[in-house]
């Protein structure tokens, strides 16, 4: 945003410099919908700094028009389930216990972090079911996202792989802090 219009106090930019931040983006080839998340950001940004700095107007940024929205989207055609098998079967080939996650996100549904925070004792006994909590090292995104999943095929196989290699608390040690 400095870039476009320069360095200037939170209330210094106005109408135009929201299109014009539209227009720079639409030049630059991204999609539309990809600007929309953009603009609902600074949105976001402006509307705390509004509230925090006592500053009355109009956000900028809100309700900004983008020509053409959404029609340029592109319909994506799901993974087939050939080129799942063997994505899942390279990971587990390999001897990187990182790799071994991506059958369990796949196979789950999982949030990444939701994965990469699980402890040894989130997974059951016989490796065939997993317990999404919060704990020390890992936060959920709401409370709702507390479950127990069952795993199943390839990720049943990962979990095990996972289990038999080291006997530390956590799954993916190097990628966690506690607390």
């Amino acid at each position: 945003m400095a870039q476009l219009s320069g360095e200037m106090w939170i209330d210094g930019y106005g109408r135009q410099d929201a299109r014009n931040f539209v227009q720079t983006l639409l030049q630059r080839g991204m999609r539309t919908t990809s600007i929309r998340r953009r603009l609902n950001c600074l949105s976001a940004i402006f509307n705390y700094a509004y509230a925090e700095y006592e500053i009355d107007g109009r956000n900028p940024f809100t309700r900004v028009l983008i020509a053409k929205e959404g029609a340029d989207s592109v319909k994506r055609l799901p993974i087939d389930t050939d080129g799942l098998q063997g994505l899942y079967e390279a990971c587990l080939a390999t001897d990187k216990p990182l790799r071994w996650a991506i059958p369990i996100l796949g196979e789950t549904g999982c949030r990444i972090a939701e994965i990469i925070g699980l402890r040894r004792s989130d997974v059951s006994p016989d490796a065939i079911s997993i317990k999404i909590i919060a704990h020390s090292a890992r936060r959920l995104k709401t409370s709702g996202s507390e479950r127990e999943l069952p795993l199943v095929g390839y990720a049943t196989v990962a979990m095990q792989k996972l289990i038999d290699t080291d006997n530390n608390d956590y799954l993916f040690p190097t990628y966690v802090r506690d607390g």
